[in-house]
């Protein structure tokens, strides 16, 4: 039975990188850090890519470094959750000095073949093609394909409607950021993606915070929000409640910084079951 016996045919549309069947360059759903070029690495470049933030969050996770340096001193032991298959993939990110640079080098070490970046976030080649659906077999492996999206279009229905209507169709299932398109993460078939879409902004606010703490406990000392919030220059939000005094004030700045240190912790403990953040 053909798919357009009854006045309709169907179309699907492959979530990933090819196009009409060409074969085009990996490419990442979030945004790829930037180096820049000549010696010094691109600090903007790095930051405004959420993998750098994934990568800084193993740096701080205790469980991941202490397994790695327990393997690499040739101590076995057993472990029921994901730092062996992590280990395996995502290798030492200990580093000493610049982190930034450090980053540069841990991304392109080779793994199979690859930068480590590439094998990890990119997503993997596929087969599949913008194309009819011809017969019922096609159509139900298309189904139970999550990186196809199917189109049903009237046969009878004029051009510039149809054209109208996918266009519709396709921003919906796009997620938009800053003009430019990016795909749904959940929605990626790389190794590892990220859990959400994230504002890098946040995260640096987030693992600024976390460290300055971790600092201030290492030498003694006791940090507290406010000075944290000033420390990273964490400014009250406009208001029109003229009659918010000082001590609400504190208690708002205090709220948003142990929040950013929550999302800060919460990221670091989840690399160790390989989700970010």
């Amino acid at each position: 039975m053909s798919l357009i016996d009854n006045g309709f045919f169907y179309i699907l549309l492959s979530i990933n990188n090819n196009i009409n069947g060409l074969k085009m360059r990996r490419f990442f759903i979030s945004q790829h850090p930037t180096f820049g070029r000549g010696k010094h690495v691109s600090i903007k470049g790095v930051e405004a890519s959420p993998y750098f933030w994934w990568w800084f969050a193993m740096t701080l996770n205790e469980k991941y470094v202490d397994y790695y340096v327990q393997y690499e001193s040739g101590n076995r032991f057993k472990t029921n959750n994901r730092l062996p298959s992590l280990f395996a993939e995502f290798g030492d990110v200990r580093y000493e000095g610049d982190k930034h640079a450090a980053f540069k080098h841990w991304w392109q070490t080779k793994v199979n073949g690859e930068e480590r970046g590439v094998y990890l976030f990119a997503e993997r080649l596929q087969s599949l093609k913008v194309g009819l659906i011809e017969g019922e077999l096609a159509a139900v492996d298309a189904i139970q394909n999550k990186e196809l999206l199917i189109i049903q279009v009237p046969l009878a229905m004029k051009r510039t409607s149809i054209d109208n209507v996918l266009d519709k169709i396709l921003k919906a299932n796009l997620v938009g950021e800053k003009g430019r398109v990016v795909r749904n993460p959940n929605r990626s078939n790389a190794r590892y993606h990220l859990s959400k879409p994230i504002k890098v902004s946040k995260y640096k606010i987030a693992f600024d915070m976390y460290e300055a703490k971790k600092r201030a406990e290492a030498e003694g000392e006791n940090v507290s929000n406010s000075k944290l919030a000033k420390v990273n220059d964490l400014k009250m939000p406009k208001s029109t409640n003229e009659e918010l005094d000082f001590a609400s004030m504190s208690r708002v700045i205090s709220t948003k910084v142990s929040r950013y240190l929550s999302d800060a912790k919460k990221a670091i403990e989840n690399t160790s079951n390989g989700v970010f953040p």
